[in-house]
């Protein structure tokens, strides 16, 4: 059995998660999960530190594996961007990265979807919001695993994305 610690953004400031992590790491914890929320769930928690800001520093003070728990690649981060972000945190922490994906939530997303009826009627509709969420999962591996992505629809529209700074697997 592996035991493993859980880094909630939604409830500590940057500081206080690097003082957890790194007491993880002293008491025995083998891997982190951090969690990637735009607003905490109860307001009294009070904290949401960008993750991706988050991971680059506790790269610099803990060896421990990290897994994100979880980032929605879809409405508020684009997957390619997603991608790069998981890219660069593999290198920093020696390839012990792991990006963990759900669908997200209504609380998280839709603060930043620029077209907010769009956003409500592709979620309303599972079966669109669920093939979104499978291509653009897939489209970020696609840029993780060194091949360039190119768009298929309308509102995917980006330039041909190629991910410059990865991870080189032997």
């Amino acid at each position: 059995m592996r035991l493993g610690y859980v880094l909630s953004c939604n409830e500590n400031g940057p500081a206080d998660l690097i003082e957890r992590a790194t007491a993880a790491e002293r008491a025995g914890f083998e891997g982190l999960w951090i969690s990637d929320h735009y607003h905490p769930w109860p307001d009294d928690q009070g904290q949401c530190p960008f993750v991706w800001s988050m991971i680059g520093a506790l790269s610099q003070v803990c060896s421990l594996p990290i897994t994100t728990a979880v980032t929605c690649p879809t409405v508020r981060i684009h997957p390619a961007v997603v991608a790069q972000a998981a890219a660069t945190s593999a290198v920093l922490t020696s390839g012990e990265f792991t990006l963990g994906v759900g669908t997200g939530e209504a609380l998280n997303e839709r603060p930043s979807a620029l077209d907010l009826d769009a956003w409500t009627r592709a979620t309303a509709r599972r079966s669109v919001g669920a093939f979104s969420f499978r291509w653009r999962v897939r489209h970020g591996c696609r840029m993780w695993g060194g091949a360039g992505a190119k768009p298929r629809r309308r509102f995917d529209a980006a330039e041909v994305a190629e991910l410059v700074t990865a991870m080189r697997w032997a």
